[in-house]
Parts: structure tokens; sequence; C-alpha cells
């Protein structure tokens, strides 16, 4: 599920998980599904190698979700 296959547009994608191009080579590796709409944004990602999922929910558009996952993967998780 977490093989990218098709290719094109601003995203790769595999089955429901996608990276956008400019990640694709950010370590540790992660696929992601996001989403949003009126006033809230959802993001779930996985780092198979660390063995962790991280989803983060906001009721707003406009917070710099990458910047904040890019620092929890950095924490100790046991």
């Amino acid at each position: 599920m977490q093989r990218i296959t098709p290719r094109g547009g601003k995203r790769d994608f595999g089955l429901g998980w996608f990276r956008s191009r400019r990640t694709g080579q950010k370590r540790p590796a992660f696929v992601e599904h996001l989403g949003g709409g009126a006033g809230f944004w959802n993001v779930m990602r996985l780092y198979p190698a660390q063995s962790l999922g991280v989803v983060m929910m906001g009721n707003t558009t406009g917070y710099d979700h990458e910047s904040i996952l890019d620092e929890s993967v950095r924490l100790a998780w046991e």
C-alpha cells in the first residue's frame, strides 16, 4: 500500500497514501494522507522505518503542519 506507482501532478500516489515530490527525498521517509475543508486541515503520516504513525488535526486551514510533523518525528517515541 505504501509503494508509489502512478506518477503525475504535484503528488505521487500509492493505494490511498502519497507524498509530494518536494518531500519524497526527506528522511526519515514517510507516506501520508491529508485533507481539509472549510476551517479544518488533517494529516496522517506513516514512517515505516520508525514503526511510527502520526495523526494531526486542526480547526484551521492555515497552520504549518510540515514543520510540526518534522519536529514530532525527531522526538524519542518509546
